[in-house]
């Protein structure tokens, strides 16, 4: 009898599991496009990750390019930057591109390694990125003018070598541990002659180094001389900052985190600022849209203020907020809700108030995730507070008509009812 048990038992969840429809759908991480080069003569091909809500918004975006060639490293540094901005805040959504190498010592140095063969052609690589990718993208991507470059070992090295002589191709720059001490510290002279020369106003270098990184000669030894040569040539408009890890080793993995924190200071809009209200905010975002194509996420900004200025009972300053908010949303109910909340609390703006409210329970759908009765017990509140004892009466039994469990609306009516 238990062995016919077991056996039942057995067929029943086989059978179960037949029946269980199991879903799959891909993740996409990212397209790998290949375009013809005409000044290299081949044919290169380069990653590309675009934001998540790319194709949701009319929005152009900055571009991150890594120099590398690595696919593990784009997945890495791709998910790194929507990290930064999707769940931090902390920056602007990005598209990011990674350049893979058909002859990477040829591309990165930009001068003929006698112990290195096939060096000598960064000027090339470089006019490749200026001349034909960018334009690429510009084409057939919602690109704004911001441009990063990051680069690792010998390609932070590279990074270093555009911002010397092509300081207007990017924005800022990024070197993780740059091999500056390749070839007996020729960047040494590239790096004295060319500061000298050039112009990088508005321009931000970013260099990492850990002190336990293996690569002693190229790197460790080096990297004392290149900084002093920086302290002592970089001209004013040049904003250059070195970041030293006690421990990381090489290429320390918290550059690009680090980095875009420190390059994107402007972007988290501070509180001084929000204090002064929308307009100021307004302002300080068409700073930002100049300067990196795209402004923060302002909706949401507006809203997260003005909920808290609310919690805080500062209604007047919420009021500000959300008086915006509703002019430029007038389809979230939300907003009309909270004016007429705000009425109702402090016996301002009462016809703006009393308007919203009755748009709000007129609504079909409630997309605010507020009850109707609730916003009839508001306007039944701001009927008390002009002395209105029979229109108030009205709202409050119109409450209970959408929602008989409603205790703000009883407690109310039953205290006008006991006045009577």
């Amino acid at each position: 009898m238990k062995k016919l048990i077991t056996i039942l038992i057995t067929s029943l969840i086989f059978q179960l599991a037949a029946v269980v429809e199991v879903e799959k759908s891909p993740i996409i991480l990212g397209e790998k496009i290949t375009i013809h080069s005409e000044v290299l003569d081949e044919d290169r091909s380069f990653l590309i990750n675009l934001p998540s809500n790319y194709e949701d918004s009319e929005d152009n975006y900055p571009i991150l390019f890594q120099i590398q060639g690595s696919e593990t490293l784009f997945h890495k540094e791709s998910g790194t930057i929507r990290y930064l901005s999707e769940w931090k805040d902390n920056n602007p959504p990005m598209i990011m591109v990674n350049i893979l190498f058909t002859n990477y010592r040829r591309d990165i140095f930009p001068v003929k390694l006698p112990r290195i063969p096939d060096t000598g052609g960064s000027d090339n690589f470089i006019s490749f990125i200026s001349d034909e990718l960018i334009p690429y993208l510009e084409e057939n991507y919602r690109v704004s003018d911001y441009r990063i470059i990051f680069g690792q070992s010998n390609t932070g090295m590279f990074s270093i070598y555009t911002l010397l002589s092509n300081p207007d191709l990017f924005d800022a720059y990024i070197a993780a541990s740059p091999a500056v001490g390749q070839g007996n510290n020729f960047m040494y002279g590239i790096t004295d002659s060319l500061l000298a020369v050039n112009q990088f106003k508005d321009k931000t270098l970013y260099i990492t180094h850990a002190l336990d990184d293996p690569l002693t000669e190229i790197v460790n030894d080096a990297m004392p001389g290149f900084l002093e040569i920086l302290k002592n040539k970089a001209p004013k408009g040049l904003d250059w900052f070195y970041q030293e890890y006690p421990t990381g080793g090489h290429c320390p993995p918290i550059t690009l985190e680090a980095a875009i924190y420190y390059i994107f200071k402007d972007w988290t809009i501070q509180q001084e600022i929000i204090d002064l209200g929308p307009l100021a905010i307004n302002e300080y975002c068409k700073i930002l849209e100049n300067k990196y194509g795209i402004i923060p996420d302002l909706k949401s900004l507006f809203q997260d203020t003005a909920l808290t200025l609310m919690r805080s009972e500062n209604y007047e300053k919420a009021y500000e907020f959300f008086s915006y908010l509703r002019k430029d949303y007038p389809e979230e109910m939300l907003y009309a809700y909270q004016i007429g909340k705000i009425a109702a609390i402090t016996g301002l703006h009462i016809n703006e108030g009393i308007d919203d409210l009755r748009i709000y329970i007129s609504q079909e759908n409630e997309n605010a995730n507020l009850p109707k009765s609730s916003a009839c017990w508001r306007l039944g509140m701001i009927y008390e507070t002009m002395g209105d004892l029979k229109k108030a009466k009205s709202a409050y039994q119109e409450g209970l008509l959408l929602d008989e469990n409603d205790s703000y609306c009883k407690v109310a009516l039953d205290k006008l009812e006991t006045q009577e």
